[in-house]
Parts: C-alpha cells; sequence; structure tokens
C-alpha cells in the first residue's frame, strides 16, 4: 500500500494538529495526495530546487514536526522557502526537477524508473499549484504522512 502523503495548505490557526492524528487533512482542507513521499524525499527535492544542502534541507523539514504519533500520523509544516520554490514551477521546470529527483536513491530503492516521468511530472505540477494557492492566500503548505 505504501504511506499515504496529503499536502495541504492551512492557516497557522486553522487547525488543532492534534485532530490530525485522527483524521486526514483532505476531509477538510485543500489537498493533494500522493504516496510514498517523506522528509528525505522531500528534502532532496528541496535541495534539487533550491540548491540547499540535503543536511540542511532534512533538518528544516524535521525542525517544521508539529504531531508526534507513535507510528504516525505526522504534521510537518514545510519552510516558506521550500513553497516559494514549489509554487514556482512551470511544465519545463517541473520536468526538469522530476528528472532529476526520480533519479534519487531514494526513488530508486522504491523502483521508481525514467517511465515514471509524466507521474512525477504532474506530481510536481499539483504540489506547486497549491503551495502557489498557499502563498496567494496567505497560508501555509503542510505535509500529512501516515503508514
Amino acid at each position: 500500500m505504501g504511506q499515504l502523503a496529503d499536502f495541504f495548505i492551512a492557516s497557522e490557526g486553522d487547525f488543532d494538529p492534534a485532530r490530525l492524528l485522527e483524521q486526514s487533512p483532505r476531509e477538510v482542507f485543500p489537498c493533494v495526495q500522493y504516496k510514498n513521499i517523506d522528509p528525505v524525499n522531500l528534502a532532496t527535492l528541496q535541495h534539487i530546487v533550491s540548491g540547499v544542502k540535503c543536511e540542511r534541507a532534512v533538518a528544516e523539514i524535521n525542525a517544521g514536526l508539529i504531531t508526534k504519533g507513535d507510528g504516525g500520523p505526522w504534521v510537518f509544516r514545510l519552510s516558506n522557502d521550500l513553497c516559494a520554490a514549489l509554487a514556482g514551477f512551470t511544465r519545463p521546470s517541473a520536468q526538469k526537477a522530476a528528472v532529476r529527483w526520480i533519479e534519487t536513491q531514494e526513488w530508486k530503492l522504491q523502483g521508481a524508473t525514467s517511465k515514471d516521468l509524466p507521474d512525477f511530472t504532474r506530481m510536481l505540477l499539483d504540489i506547486g499549484g497549491l503551495a502557489k494557492r498557499a502563498l496567494s492566500e496567505g497560508k501555509r503548505l503542510y505535509l500529512w504522512m501516515s503508514l
């Protein structure tokens, strides 16, 4: 089945993080859902799109952890820099990032290949569209993960 990854947008005070231990944000907030995206995958993407060193990107993502449950789910508040980078995607830039992202060890271990490029490009455009909406509405971008 894989781990669920819901990207959603909300204002800081719009939700009780503890409540998201019991329900998915897609029931309440604008959301896009994918599988098998975790903080390490996201950090490698941040490195690809912004040049931030992977170690720093992992630290930034982990610093955004706002819920901790034994075995999940987990909610991460994504940095404004990552949100801005994602919001800037165009089809060509998303495809260029997807080519590099799909080649990372994390995705190769999950069986991703160049044949998955259209799906990865679509994923980045979807997440980027949500990030763009977050910026235009003065909201934050979050990642909710569940096993």
